[in-house]
């Protein structure tokens, strides 16, 4: 009977959803257990309910919060092209020759294979309006969440050193899982494989964070 329940409103709320997503599907059954939840109080505790207005609330939310995930999985996929494209420059610490066009710094962790890119901020708010994205802040907090972002307690920025003996500037410190990388560097993975692993980063109960 639980089952008969749910069932019947996961189809009531997959029907108001016009714009299926991947995550159409996780969030339907998600919203569907909480309707009922709310439906047996109203019934069973005598609460006078609005359901229908719950619901309404429920998927304003849940449809923000899915703008937010694309937003930011656009924004990384778009981030990535243009670091491969100007890797050249960023420092990578060891090199002795220091870019005359100076992004940030690439700092590799050898031990998981994950690369984490120290970008100046002004160099990164401005290839996100290049690329587009109207509010860097949105983009960066949805890439905190993900775990895609190191940052101070109170901002989404750091200040690091990137290159020894010249003081420390604000930078943004994004972090790149492996899976973006082959084994093999001397080549690239094909873009529709890049695609899809960052697609897996931005899924609401991805575990493939940062490794």
């Amino acid at each position: 009977m639980y089952k008969f329940y749910v069932a019947i409103i996961r189809e009531r709320l997959d029907s108001r959803i016009k714009e299926k997503t991947p995550f159409t599907k996780r969030i339907v059954k998600k919203l569907s257990l909480i309707i009922l939840t709310a439906e047996l109080v109203k019934k069973f505790l005598k609460i006078n309910l609005n359901i229908d207005g719950i619901t309404d609330l429920l998927l304003e939310i849940e449809s923000e919060k899915g703008k937010d995930i694309d937003i930011g999985k656009q924004a990384f996929e778009y981030f990535l092209e243009v670091f491969n494209q100007y890797n050249k420059n960023f420092y990578y610490g060891s090199d002795e020759c220091v870019p005359s066009t100076l992004w940030g710094k690439i700092v590799s962790n050898k031990e998981d294979g994950t690369k984490t890119v120290y970008i100046l901020t002004k160099v990164f708010n401005e290839i996100m309006e290049r690329g587009g994205f109207e509010s860097p802040q949105t983009v960066l907090n949805n890439w905190r969440d993900k775990s895609l972002l190191d940052c101070e307690p109170k901002r989404l920025s750091k200040k690091k050193t990137l290159i020894s003996g010249q003081g420390q500037a604000r930078v943004y410190c994004i972090n790149f899982p492996k899976s973006l990388f082959p084994d093999d560097t001397a080549r690239k993975r094909p873009k529709k494989i890049v695609k899809t692993k960052i697609s897996k980063l931005f899924e609401d109960d991805s575990e493939e964070k940062i490794s």
